[in-house]
């Protein structure tokens, strides 16, 4: 039988799994080391968790970097690991791997945004992509 999903097995004959897979991998069915490899090969890859998520230790699958976070890195081991959108833009969906969507016009975003949802004060500017409300310049309103 198969080494169970977020476990290893590193040697046959074994009656319960090794251990968990290592923070920041993922091991599938077959695994036989902590870092998800499923052979023996030296030339085996370990299986890094992926971009837009994280892996603690014994995952069954990779979890989603949170909204208002994104991660264009694998290996992440915690939520801790994700990085606040950049301001400017809106990480809404999760699992983002990079702030692709701007603020929308008429808001702004402050790093860490998961929508625009801060609207531009009165006497002020906000642009598509504004990280913060700009003063309207003198003769306007």
């Amino acid at each position: 039988m198969d080494c169970t999903l977020g476990r290893y097995c590193a040697s046959e004959g074994l009656d319960i799994p090794t251990g968990a897979c290592d923070a920041g991998f993922l091991c599938r069915r077959g695994a036989v080391a902590a870092d998800g490899r499923v052979s023996s090969s030296m030339h085996a890859l370990p299986s890094l968790c992926p971009e837009g998520s994280f892996c603690p230790e014994g995952a069954l699958a990779p979890v989603p970097c949170f909204p208002g976070s994104y991660s264009n890195k694998s290996g992440l081991q915690s939520a801790s690991q994700c990085l606040s959108c950049l301001a400017g833009f809106m990480c809404s969906s999760p699992g983002t791997v990079f702030p692709e969507d701007p603020c929308i016009a008429g808001y702004y975003c402050p790093e860490g945004s998961a929508a625009s949802t801060v609207p531009c004060p009165l006497g002020h500017s906000c642009p598509r992509g504004s990280t913060y409300p700009a003063l309207c310049p003198p003769g306007m309103w």
